[in-house]
């Protein structure tokens, strides 16, 4: 089983649709790892005053594979426990995975790429 996130993208272009549509995955390619596929879920024309086009949008939702955690949490040894139980636990230094190996989750779904 694969699991993809779903990411919305804003895009806009000032020539065309097509150039918005462009840009938005040219800019998902420098940011996501394993783009699969995009959908256009909406254009939007941005008009002047005199109702003359100005700036082309899209709105896109761009799916790519999750990758797995290059990380690992530490395995918790007892003596890691030890004053917990009572109220007087010493202080230890903690260990954080890197926050830049970690992938958000918020918008993920599973799906079979």
């Amino acid at each position: 089983m694969t699991v993809a996130c779903v990411t919305e993208i804003k895009a806009s272009s000032n020539k065309s649709f097509d150039a918005a549509i462009r840009d938005g995955l040219a800019r998902a390619h420098r940011t996501l790892v394993k783009v699969k596929s995009a959908w256009v879920q909406n254009q939007e024309l941005i008009l002047n005053s005199r109702g003359e086009i100005t700036e082309y949008r899209v709105l896109m939702k761009i799916s790519a594979t999750v990758q797995k955690r290059r990380w690992s949490r530490p395995k918790l040894r007892t003596s890691d426990l030890e004053g917990e139980i009572d109220g007087s636990a010493s202080r230890r230094e903690e260990t954080q995975p890197d926050p830049a190996l970690q992938v958000e989750e918020s918008s993920c779904a599973a799906t079979g790429f």
